[in-house]
């Protein structure tokens, strides 16, 4: 949990021009019921109480489910225009804005952007997805 915490703060604490260059990943995996999606959604948690106390601007969390895109799962181009239309209402930017907007925008905010479910991603294009 402690690590999780630690990652979340990391783009708060550091140069928003360095940490849109050099970005972190985390990947928590485990079986299903194991408390993955509520373990991120309490730090996040943590971390918001936690900027807010030390004066910091509160990071943009950003939760996409692949589960519930699986609709669109067969067609790639589909696919990433509605994570990127995720990420930009996350930003609070124009829906419609094309990727070098969005990485502007993280040269301001800093965003954490969990992807829940990827093994269902995985599975669809040839991956294992276990």
């Amino acid at each position: 949990e402690r690590e999780i915490i630690d990652a979340m703060k990391w783009p708060i604490l550091n140069d928003r021009t360095e940490t849109a260059k050099s970005s972190r990943l985390m990947y928590i995996f485990g079986p299903p019921g194991s408390g993955k999606t509520l373990t991120v959604q309490l730090c996040a948690e943590v971390v918001t109480k936690w900027a807010n106390i030390n004066f910091h601007q509160e990071p943009v969390f950003c939760h996409i489910s692949m589960a519930t895109r699986h609709s669109i799962l067969d067609h790639k181009s589909h696919l990433v225009r509605s994570i990127r239309r995720t990420i930009a209402l996350a930003l609070e930017i124009d829906e419609n804005s094309r990727l070098f907007a969005i990485e502007k925008e993280l040269e301001k905010q800093a965003l954490v952007l969990v992807i829940d479910e990827v093994d269902v991603l995985f599975e669809e294009y040839g991956g294992i997805g276990d």
